[in-house]
C-alpha cells in the first residue's frame, strides 16, 4: 500500500512532467496556441480593439471575429468572373469539406479543406503566393473554417494578410440569395 506522502509526490511529479511537455510543445510549435488570440470572441472587444476608431474590425456579438478584410455578396458577384480564369490573380477558396464542395460550391472556387490542407496545398501554394486577392468562404454564420484557413495561410505559409479576404456570408448567404452553384470536383 502506498503512503499518502508517496502518493502526493507521484501526483506532483506527474504534474511537473506534464507542464514540461506542454511548455516544450509550445516552444516547438508556436502556432499551436497563440496567447494573444481571443479564442472565445463575444460581445467584449480585445484590448487592441477596445477603442472605437482604431481601425479594428467591428465587433458583432455572436459573429466570428477576425482580423481580415471582408468581402460581401456584391464583391463576390463582381469578382466571380475572375474566379473562373485558370491563371487569374483573384482566387476564391472553399474551406469546407470535399463532400460539401462536391454537393455545391461557388463557381470558380478552389477546394482547400481547412482540416486537410496538406492534401491541397502543394498544388495550390504557388498560385496562392502570386495572388493579388484571395477570398475564403465556408458555411457562413458561426462557421470559422474560413478564418482558420486564412490564419494558417498567413502564419504558416507566409501569404500576405492584405490579400486575404473572408466572405462571411458563406454558402448560407450564397444559397439564400439564389446564386449560381457549381457541383462536382472541378471549379
Amino acid at each position: 500500500m502506498t503512503s499518502p506522502r508517496s502518493f502526493w509526490k507521484e501526483v506532483l511529479a506527474f504534474c511537473a512532467v506534464a507542464l514540461l511537455l506542454a511548455l516544450a510543445n509550445s516552444f516547438l510549435n508556436p502556432s499551436a496556441m497563440a496567447l494573444g488570440t481571443n479564442y472565445f470572441p463575444g460581445s467584449t472587444a480585445a484590448p487592441s480593439q477596445a477603442k472605437s476608431g482604431e481601425g479594428g474590425p467591428e465587433l458583432v456579438p455572436g459573429k466570428p471575429q477576425h482580423e481580415f478584410q471582408v468581402a460581401d455578396l456584391e464583391e463576390m458577384k463582381a469578382d466571380m468572373a475572375f474566379f473562373r480564369e485558370p491563371e487569374g490573380d483573384i482566387l476564391c477558396l472553399d474551406a469546407r469539406s470535399p463532400e460539401l464542395y462536391r454537393k455545391g460550391h461557388i463557381p470558380g472556387s478552389l477546394l482547400l479543406d481547412h482540416y486537410h490542407k496538406e492534401k491541397y496545398l502543394p498544388e495550390l501554394l504557388p498560385r496562392l503566393q502570386n495572388a493579388a486577392m484571395i477570398i475564403i468562404y465556408c458555411a457562413g454564420g458561426d462557421c470559422e473554417d474560413s478564418i482558420f484557413l486564412a490564419r494558417s495561410l498567413m502564419y504558416e505559409h507566409e501569404i500576405d494578410k492584405e490579400v486575404l479576404w473572408i466572405y462571411e456570408g458563406g454558402m448560407l448567404e450564397w444559397e439564400a440569395e439564389g446564386m449560381e452553384l457549381a457541383e462536382g470536383n472541378t471549379p
